[in-house]
């Protein structure tokens, strides 16, 4: 496979993100609606489902996805970041639309004046809105970049508004408490549209429940409507059933994903769905679940000496849920972790977890990361060195062998970022993957 750094030849897709580094960030709404306006709008071409939260918005998207598909619509997905090359973050039909239709649509925005202010997410979200409308979309799925309230993805008006999760992710933008991170996200609920939320912790739920309320948005929260039980997981996938007014005889279904948590998932897209209005039969919601493949979220390859296992956790919140789904699914021991993570992420705290399940924990650098916001392993050990021996290899080729060896008759996770992922997975290794 590409990496990023080797994915996008030469073209007007590079050219229009060239000067508009990732995770370059203005906030605020008129750009966008700037120049969305100068391509005619095509936001209001299709229905919508809007989609954030501080973990499990990809999963949730790609469920809504796949099952709107099954009951034959035409569906464009908008999902972010993507781990190898940028067409994946443009889905029509289970499929990345073509690099040259991305072409011509991204010559087209270079030439906008209205371009030149943007950055790189509200440029990419011209560019899906736009990229939909020509594909003759019926549905989009979009998943916010960072937040809601100001994301460039909140010009739409959907069908169904929905929050997965609240955590402590992005504090230094969006609030240093979980009431200030859930207003930002609540900021998504629309008047009058109704809004969906998951499995959401005190504090933060009174606040998505007052800011539905304040929009007179019909709610509905998954755990109180609907219920997932009987829920049983290992390394090549999990089994729930699912019970809704809709489905008050429960569905028993199964998808290839690893872990309660995609359980949980899976029932929010259908607990958001029929908030939509959509209608779904039994037959199909199955066997719509069983054909789900998301690469990078708890991916599970054998082969070799040992289990890897790939997982974009960025945050103390998804890496706990990564370590107790190995816990669950009964991982094969010893367990070696392969890290990289970003300068503004939590390392900190991220590491102390490891160490309480790692044998070892090899640190290491993502080529593709960017220059701005790669981690500093010398400073990094010296302010680890009190607890378990950590290893540095900057090397991501060779810190992958070591665990391999370290790790043999056991489970590598290699996790920290999509970077780290996104480079891991384009390199040799086991072949057999779980869910692809």
């Amino acid at each position: 496979m590409l990496t990023r750094a080797t994915a996008e030849p030469a073209g007007a897709l590079d050219r229009l993100f060239a000067a508009r580094p990732m995770g370059a960030m203005e906030w605020g709404l008129e750009r966008i609606e700037a120049l969305l306006a100068a391509l005619g709008d095509p936001h209001h071409a299709f229905a919508s489902v809007h989609i954030s939260g501080t973990n499990g918005k990809g999963s949730t998207a790609l469920f809504c996805a796949r099952l709107l598909e099954a009951h034959g619509a035409r569906v464009g997905l908008y999902t972010s970041p993507h781990l190898h090359d940028i067409s994946e973050r443009f889905v029509v039909d289970g499929e990345p639309i073509d690099r040259a239709k991305l072409d011509r649509i991204a010559a087209r925005i270079t030439d906008l004046p209205e371009t030149r202010p943007a950055t790189y997410f509200e440029v990419a979200t011209a560019l899906a809105f736009e990229a939909f409308r020509e594909a003759g979309v019926e549905w989009a799925v979009v998943e916010t970049g960072l937040g809601g309230r100001l994301d460039a993805t909140n010009v739409l008006t959907p069908r169904v508004s929905c929050v997965t999760t609240i955590g402590l992710d992005h504090a230094d933008i969006l609030g240093s408490s979980l009431e200030a991170i859930a207003a930002e996200k609540a900021g998504i609920f629309k008047p009058h549209v109704p809004a969906v939320i998951g499995l959401i912790p005190d504090p933060a739920r009174p606040i998505l429940e007052e800011a539905a309320r304040r929009a007179e948005a019909p709610l509905r929260t998954l755990g109180e409507e609907t219920s997932i039980w009987d829920v049983s997981t290992s390394l090549d996938g999990t089994r729930f059933r699912y019970r809704s007014p809709v489905w008050p005889d429960d569905l028993e279904l199964f998808i290839p994903l690893v872990g309660r948590h995609q359980a949980q998932n899976a029932g929010l897209a259908l607990l958001a769905l029929e908030a939509a209005g959509v209608d779904p039969r039994a037959d199909v919601i199955a066997i719509a679940l069983e054909a789900v493949a998301l690469p990078g979220r708890f991916e599970v390859r054998r082969g070799g000496d040992c289990v890897v296992v790939y997982d974009i956790a960025h945050n103390r919140e998804g890496l706990d849920v990564v370590l107790r789904t190995l816990e669950e699914v009964g991982a094969p021991r010893p367990w070696v972790a392969v890290v990289g993570i970003l300068a503004d992420k939590p390392w900190s705290g991220m590491l102390g977890m490891l160490r309480l399940d790692m044998q070892a924990i090899i640190l290491t650098q993502a080529p593709s990361a960017p220059e701005a916001r790669r981690w500093n392993l010398a400073a990094v050990v010296v302010e680890e060195e009190a607890g378990t021996a950590l290893v540095v290899e900057a090397d991501l080729g060779r810190a992958l062998e070591l665990a391999n060896e370290l790790g043999a008759g056991g489970t590598v996770l290699v996790t920290g970022s999509a970077y780290t992922v996104g480079d891991a997975r384009g390199r040799p290794g086991p072949t057999r993957t779980s869910g692809e």
